[in-house]
């Protein structure tokens, strides 16, 4: 993995509403498919007067925990009070946070992996700026200050807090190599903490795509072909008037039923007779035959991809040899929270809210269809109930635009 922490990793900036000081975090490399995008800011810290600490967060919480352990990683290295911390999600500054080119996509445990060392860095850049701030002020050493739970302190000068300092600190220039804190050090970073979005949570305050209700909402309910390509070839006996249906539309792969609630329009799918046609070569497509085709593939060569040793000959000298085969039925990416989508589509404008791993594909995909630029489509992610990957896609995002 390379990482390249320079001047585009910490970056100044000024966020609409926001005051004090602010700092963007981004990361310079990547690893594997990650390279080819324009990686811009996905986290920022803000210190604001009050002595209010923010790490506003681009990724997505799908229950990993990212809205905790991104804003530990920066509090370790500033020095940060803990109990001074929140983290708060701000899909709304859209020119910061994604774009056509850029992904703030969250998969692959790619938060930790890659952001580790940067998120140190930002961290420890404002623990500095701060620190020279003070030292400015009081005209001391900096080396005479010493920084813990979002204060400064010196020896005869007394305490100041960060929020104190942040205006003063977002003048000096953002360090390029900022020292980063041995591991032995670590006060945070390793501890068992509570989860910052715990008392949302519990207390029924965490808005999840499956709770999001706006003015004159309907609901959809959707049927797809059972198989991989498979389309709508005859669609029957759906009575409008008898099962409070106010529209039929047409989805890849399958048919949506509008009504003005979920059940009614459930209700009407159910009274569809729908016909598929199914691709060539799909018909034994079920679990059995997955497991068929499988085993047969085993008997083919495969890619290998690294080879150290001799397999071959550890097998022939081995003195005990166990042999075993394993599988599990294709399986579906079953997360808590239901796939679902919330979009509102206007003739110069679109509003969608919706659980997603990955906000720039759901933005590309509403452009596609309404023919809107991106600068009329506004993405609200909201908390995600689990993803497992399948929340990465943009299908389910597609039938709520159409419908």
């Amino acid at each position: 993995m390379e990482l390249q922490v320079d001047r585009r990793t910490l970056i100044k900036a000024t966020l609409s509403g926001v005051a004090g000081l602010t700092l963007g975090v981004t990361m310079g490399g990547g690893c594997g498919r990650w390279r080819r995008f324009r990686l811009e800011p996905f986290m920022w810290l803000n210190i604001s007067p009050d002595n209010e600490i923010t790490i506003i967060v681009v990724k997505n919480e799908m229950g990993q925990g990212v809205s905790t352990t991104l804003p530990m990683i920066v509090a370790e290295e500033l020095e940060a009070d803990w109990e001074r911390i929140r983290v708060e999600f701000r899909p709304e500054i859209q020119d910061h946070v994604m774009s056509l080119d850029g992904d703030y996509g969250t998969a692959d445990s790619m938060c930790m992996r890659v952001g580790f060392e940067p998120m140190r860095r930002v961290g420890a850049a404002a623990k500095w700026m701060l620190i020279a701030a003070c030292g400015q002020m009081w005209g001391v050493d900096s080396a005479s200050l010493t920084a813990l739970n979002s204060t400064i302190s010196h020896p005869t000068k007394g305490t100041v807090t960060y929020g104190e300092l942040a205006a003063a600190a977002s003048a000096f220039p953002i360090p390029r190599a900022p020292k980063l804190k041995d591991p032995a050090e670590f006060r945070i970073i390793g501890q068992s903490l509570q989860r910052l979005d715990a008392p949302a949570h519990i207390e029924g305050g965490s808005t999840f795509g499956i709770d999001v209700v706006v003015p004159n909402m309907v609901y959809a309910a959707v049927l797809q072909s059972p198989v991989f390509g498979g389309e709508v070839s005859d669609l029957r006996s759906l009575s409008v008037e008898d099962t409070k249906a106010e529209a039929v539309v047409p989805i890849p792969n399958g048919v949506a039923v509008v009504a003005g609630s979920w059940w009614d329009a459930k209700r009407a799918l159910d009274s569809l007779d729908v016909q598929f046609t199914n691709p060539s070569g799909m018909e034994d497509l079920d679990s059995e035959g997955i497991s068929r085709r499988l085993a047969k593939e085993m008997d083919n060569p495969g890619i290998r991809g690294q080879s150290v040793g001799n397999a071959q000959s550890a097998m022939r000298r081995a003195a005990i040899k166990i042999d075993g085969a394993f599988e599990v039925p294709y399986l579906d990416h079953a997360a808590l929270e239901p796939m679902n989508c919330t979009a509102h589509v206007m003739a110069d404008s679109c509003e969608i809210w919706v659980p997603t791993q990955w906000a720039a594909r759901v933005l590309r995909a509403a452009q596609e269809i309404t023919h809107l630029p991106a600068s009329e489509i506004t993405i609200h992610p909201t908390y995600l109930g689990g993803g497992f990957g399948r929340k990465w896609m943009a299908d389910f995002c597609v039938h709520a635009i159409l419908a």
